[in-house]
């Protein structure tokens, strides 16, 4: 259960962390704030201390920050925040800083400020359910550095539209897509298949006939090989020399829809 905090009389709704603080305990505030702001040297967050579990209304309408970097480093019980803010603006563009090499997991989760996340070529690591929910995010570039996507780190952006990964990919984790209804345009540097369990991604955009699946040159076969990536019911080929470079020159794939195979892109012998 979670109480109102009062100080001399006065109801306490907005908390601010003072700088030099590296740990908030397990518990610390028994109650909800309407807004948090957190120093960069708070490194890790115990359970509960800032968090409302099974509240229905439990989330910090508005978390304060001023260093993305340090952030993304917090361990612990991630507190559920509506919108985020950097040096008092709303943070909708998301830039990870080019120093940060993982990101902890659910420190951006249920997020609605955020619309598109932008990751460096430093970061080798993004934890599980980074982003899940964040229900206004459309666009995400994850580049070469990372290898593995965690369980649900993209799980209920019901808006993503499309992604963009690079070529080092080998692991795809349990609903890491899930439920990414809106998907259109999932492009991939990695000419092998990375292994993905079933439940990547939602039935509707893998039954569905909007979302395309961008792969290398020459690896189509491969990817129309595998349980997962075959579902797609669009997969084309791309320049993927680099992840920046997104549009293809010359699109060619196959689709299916019906029952009936149709082969685009293709001149002359085949």
């Amino acid at each position: 259960d979670f109480g109102e905090l009062y100080l001399n009389g006065e109801h306490i709704l907005d908390l601010v962390i003072p700088d030099g603080v590296t740990t908030i305990k397990q518990y610390a505030f028994c109650t909800r704030f309407r807004s948090v702001t957190l120093p960069p040297s708070v490194k890790e967050i115990g359970w509960g201390a800032l968090s409302i579990h099974d509240s229905i209304n439990m989330d910090i309408k508005a978390l304060y920050l001023s260093d993305i970097a340090a952030w993304c480093k917090v361990t612990g019980d991630i507190p559920r925040v509506k919108n985020h803010y950097l040096n008092g603006e709303l943070l909708t563009d998301l830039v990870i800083p080019e120093d940060v090499t993982a990101i902890s997991p659910n420190v951006f989760s249920w997020s609605e400020s955020i619309t598109s996340v932008t990751i460096p070529n430093t970061v080798t690591e993004i934890g599980a359910y980074a982003f899940y929910a964040c229900i206004n995010l459309k666009t995400a570039l994850i580049p070469n550095s990372v290898k593995e996507i965690k369980k649900g780190t993209f799980r209920f952006c019901n808006n993503l539209e499309k992604i963009i990964i690079g070529n080092s990919l080998r692991t795809l984790g349990d609903n890491a897509f899930d439920n990414c209804n809106q998907l259109k345009d999932f492009y991939i540097g990695n000419r092998v298949p990375p292994t993905a369990e079933e439940n990547v991604f939602s039935y509707d955009v893998t039954h569905g006939d909007s979302a395309t699946l961008h792969v290398p040159k020459n690896s189509i076969p491969d990817y129309r090989m595998s349980s997962v990536w075959s579902q797609f019911p669009h997969i084309v080929e791309y320049d993927a020399s680099g992840i920046e470079n997104v549009t293809p020159e010359e699109e060619t794939g196959f689709s299916v829809s019906g029952g009936v195979l149709t082969v685009t892109g293709v001149d002359g012998a085949m």
